[in-house]
């Protein structure tokens, strides 16, 4: 009750203590080994890479459209299919992006929890991670869905992996 109520209050700023909080009492409850783990995060963390992914976002969102807009011009001289080639265009850049956005949230939860005073970690590898997945998506499309299976797989096996 009283994240929800503050979280209102501060216009959805809250959040980010609001989650930090939760973390740290959820990692406390999971106990390895009888032994809790301990989650050390920061909410001024989470509130700066929310402000990173923002402005990394309005950017990659103007490239985007800048991109539409010279082929539009350019190359078809069709307004009409601006759109189109907005939404083609910001397509093939997010979906890369969302999968190292992933990974890269991945390892931030695991840098940040600890077990006896071992700190978890991952390696890097999110744009490794990116172009797999767009490969094993793209197969997939093509195979109808029925490579999804080995594509769980072998990108679940690439993040244990780097773990």
């Amino acid at each position: 009750m009283k994240t929800g109520t503050l979280t209102l209050l501060t216009a959805g700023i809250y959040r980010f203590w609001a989650t930090t909080r939760l973390r740290r009492w959820y990692w406390s409850s999971v106990r390895p080994g009888g032994m809790p783990l301990e989650y050390t995060g920061t909410a001024l963390e989470k509130l700066i890479g929310f402000l990173i992914a923002i402005i990394i976002l309005a950017i990659v969102l103007t490239a985007a459209n800048l991109i539409a807009l010279t082929l539009a011009v350019d190359v078809v001289q069709q307004f009409e299919q601006l759109p189109f080639l907005t939404l083609a265009t910001a397509g093939l850049i997010f979906v890369p992006l969302w999968y190292v956005a992933s990974y890269r949230a991945r390892r931030y939860l695991l840098s940040r929890t600890r077990w006896r005073g071992i700190r978890m970690a991952m390696s890097p590898g999110g744009w490794g991670y990116a172009w797999r997945a767009c490969l094993y998506g793209a197969l997939n499309i093509l195979s109808l869905g029925m490579l999804w299976p080995l594509k769980t797989y072998r990108l679940e096996k690439f993040l244990t992996d780097r773990s």
